[in-house]
């Protein structure tokens, strides 16, 4: 029962460290001067380091700054250096990771965020003192002081990490003057008996991992009496745990015993002297959790975890090379290149709703974040590659952002015009007009003009695509325009159209019949200029006449036969109106 409850106990602060207050942390740049004798040939040790590093890499397929794999799994495996450095794809992955940073910069928030991002990224060669994305990270990371100073010891040994991993300069810092400061913020957290500990449920328990890693990042301040005197307690309290231990690992955790590995290999300190009652040393307890088939190890629980697995692959590479695995004065680091961005157009004009239209954004490096953001996507949207679709008639301001060292800003405007309208028909009828034209993306109104003799007024707005005019005249010809409407925007005119009205039906038709003829009589219509007689042959009317005055009369009959007749009036052959009323003639005599 006491091991499950310190298991889990080790669980919890293995997150801690690593999620919620910190993650496994990092020493300073000193190189180490142990005398490691190996328990293990170098050549099966080294083949483990390369299996688990193709694993951690391929966990941690998209990482992202201070997410479970990310920095943590970037720095175990570039840390393997020439053991490593054969994995494919290993560089791309490098810049996809400096490319989430840039990305999800805005996303760090405690001080440990930001130191583990430190960490990450200096571990490939990036000089986290100088700004990325225009953001000082170690001026982030160092404003929250007074959080350092809270339950764990953790926060400050990672601020501490990652200000020795790239030598920053506090002299330089707003926040924090010197490493004074950090280092009596770390050991102010040790108990009257000098030692790192946590109370659980009433019983008060040593914290293995601070112990660790507060040895880690303090190594390199030995001369100082008080770290001097910690550093001598702390490797004997690990020693003495290490000893009991049934495996060989310490705190039943695969992370604790990477950590005191690693402190181990920071202190100078021979790892093959530290063995339990059995001769296991760290090294067995270590691959204790280690999954053959996974080539990950595993967590309290029994399963493979990537939170072992990094740290654990961290510290095999500190314990092959006998390094300081974090030291990295070897490495030449460069700042972020400074962002150039132009764009091909300084503003837009898109023809109607539903075009497109191709931004080209020319910005360096080629390898800078670069980003499009419409003010207005009512009005237009805008992809990832600048490819802008019209949604909606108006303006509305694209804003390119590119992202590296420095951050650079470029706007467009774009202003999404109606459409034109398309052929714009007229046609008269019997006393109406009718004007139609096609739908216009975009549009959501159409106004009418009508030719009031001297110019084309305003006449009427309709939501369809077509409007009757019924004030109008019969035979007489009107001219129209449209344009289409949205929100204050207009499209231009359309071309003037002519809808004749159909000329007046005659009225009064009357057919009498008279001696060897019938007499076909109507009323003039205004503005016809003739008029058209039908008579019933059989079952169907044909045209006799034509004529011009408004009367007929039809000699091609017959004695005692009735007769039916159509009239109707012609201004000209494209304007003829509707038959009148169908007449019969009494018997001709």
């Amino acid at each position: 029962m006491k091991s499950l409850k310190t298991k889990i106990l080790a669980l919890l602060l293995s997150m801690m460290m690593v999620f919620g207050i910190a993650g496994p942390v990092f020493a300073g740049n000193l190189k180490s001067n142990s005398k490691v004798t190996q328990s293990v040939t170098s050549e099966e040790l080294n083949k483990n380091i390369l299996n688990i590093a193709k694993a951690c890499k391929a966990a941690a397929s998209n990482p992202k700054p201070s997410t479970y794999f990310g920095d943590w799994s970037i720095f175990a495996v570039n840390r393997g250096g020439d053991l490593t450095s054969s994995i494919p794809g290993l560089n791309s992955w490098n810049e996809l990771y400096k490319q989430n940073v840039i990305k999800n910069i805005s996303t760090l928030k405690t001080s440990t965020d930001y130191a583990r991002t430190i960490i990450g990224l200096a571990s490939i060669g990036v000089d986290t003192t100088k700004p990325i994305a225009g953001v000082n990270l170690f001026e982030q990371m160092l404003k929250d002081k007074d959080d350092f100073k809270g339950t764990y010891a953790s926060i400050p040994i990672s601020v501490l990490n990652a200000v020795n991993v790239s030598n920053y300069d506090l002299s330089n810092s707003t926040y924090v003057s010197s490493i004074d400061i950090l280092i009596d913020d770390i050991l102010s957290y040790l108990d009257k008996d000098g030692k790192f500990s946590y109370e659980y449920d009433g019983v008060t328990y040593i914290d293995y991992d601070s112990t660790a890693q507060a040895i880690q990042v303090l190594y390199k301040y030995k001369d100082k009496e008080n770290v001097k005197e910690f550093i001598d307690k702390g490797l004997q309290i690990l020693k003495e745990e290490q000893a009991k231990s049934q495996n060989g690992d310490v705190n039943y955790s695969a992370c604790t015993t990477s950590q005191v590995i690693v402190a181990l290999c920071t202190a100078g300190v021979d790892i093959e002297t530290y063995k339990n009652s059995d001769g296991k040393t760290l090294y067995d307890g270590l691959m204790s959790y280690y999954d053959s088939k996974t080539h990950m190890f595993k967590g309290w629980d029994g399963n493979v975890d990537g939170m072992s697995t990094d740290q654990a692959l961290y510290a095999l590479i500190a314990y092959s090379k006998n390094i300081n695995i974090y030291d990295l004065s070897g490495i030449t680091f460069k700042p972020f290149d400074s962002v150039t961005l132009s764009l091909n157009t300084s503003s837009i004009n898109i023809a109607q709703v539903g075009n497109t239209y191709q931004l080209k954004a020319s910005v360096t490096p080629s390898n800078a974040v670069t980003t499009y953001k419409s003010s207005n996507t009512k009005i237009a949207t805008v992809d990832s590659r600048g490819k802008i679709i019209a949604k909606g008639v108006g303006s509305t301001t694209i804003t390119v952002n590119s992202v590296y060292g420095n951050k650079v800003s470029k706007s467009v405007k774009v202003n999404v015009k109606l459409g034109k309208l398309g052929t714009v028909k007229a046609a008269g009828g019997h006393k109406y007009a009718k004007i139609s034209y096609s739908k216009v993306n975009g549009a959501t109104k159409y106004v009418i003009y009508k030719y009031n003799g001297k110019s084309y007024a305003k006449y009427a707005t309709t939501t369809k695509t077509s409007f009757t005019d019924k004030k109008v005249t019969s035979g007489k010809n009107y001219y129209y325009k449209v344009r289409a409407y949205n929100g204050g925007y207009y499209s231009g005119y359309s071309k003037a159209v002519k809808a004749a009205v159909k000329v007046g039906i005659p009225t009064k038709v009357k057919a009498k019949a008279g001696k060897k003829k019938v007499t076909v009589t109507f009323k003039k219509v205004k503005y016809a200029k003739k008029y058209e007689i039908y008579k019933k042959s059989g079952k169907k009317y044909k045209k006799i006449a034509t004529v011009k005055k408004n009367k007929y009369v039809d000699k091609k009959v017959k004695k005692n036969k009735k007769y039916y007749y159509r009239v109707r009036a012609v201004k000209d052959s494209s304007n003829k109106s509707n038959f009148a009323k169908t007449v019969k003639s009494n018997k001709v005599k």
